[in-house]
């Protein structure tokens, strides 16, 4: 457990939060508390999502399906403005997708600029198999346009 894992678990953080994060992982359910001020500046989704009239917004809950790994990098970036850097490994990769297709998803596109070097960087046989069984390369963005060059002249 890094330094931030500790902190979300913290009392403090408790003490002081108003939104819950639940997080579906397969068969694990985990809520993380977090701060909603925090969350609606880092990301426009959240902002929408807890200003509006929603039932997230009523609840205090957001639900989220990803892995908890993914979610607490997306946390770290949002509560201090980087991700520790030992999340960035090559066996990561399939949570590296996952965390990527939130960001999508949260509307956080400095962060996802960065994650996007990686995807590209960790590329190889066995990690394309899992970047085309995602849905990144679904969207018509220039991530894509430039994922897919890579892709042709990697396996020339």
């Amino acid at each position: 457990m890094n330094d931030f894992e500790k902190l979300i678990k913290s009392e403090i953080i408790a003490k002081t939060s108003d939104i819950k994060l639940i997080v579906n992982s397969g068969n694990n359910v985990e809520v993380i508390k977090c701060h909603s001020n925090i969350l609606c500046i880092k990301s426009t989704y959240f902002y929408n999502l807890i200003e509006s009239k929603f039932s997230e917004s009523q609840s205090g809950e957001i639900n989220t399906h990803c892995s908890k790994e993914a979610i607490i990098a997306i946390l770290q970036y949002i509560y201090i403005g980087k991700i520790d850097k030992s999340f960035f490994i090559e066996s990561n990769y399939e949570t590296i997708l996952e965390m990527y297709s939130k960001l999508c998803e949260y509307q956080m596109e400095k962060v996802k600029n960065v994650v996007e070097v990686f995807i590209l960087a960790f590329l190889n046989e066995e990690n394309l198999k899992l970047l085309l069984q995602s849905t990144i390369l679904n969207r018509d963005d220039p991530f894509t346009m430039k994922a897919i060059k890579f892709i042709a002249n990697y396996f020339k």
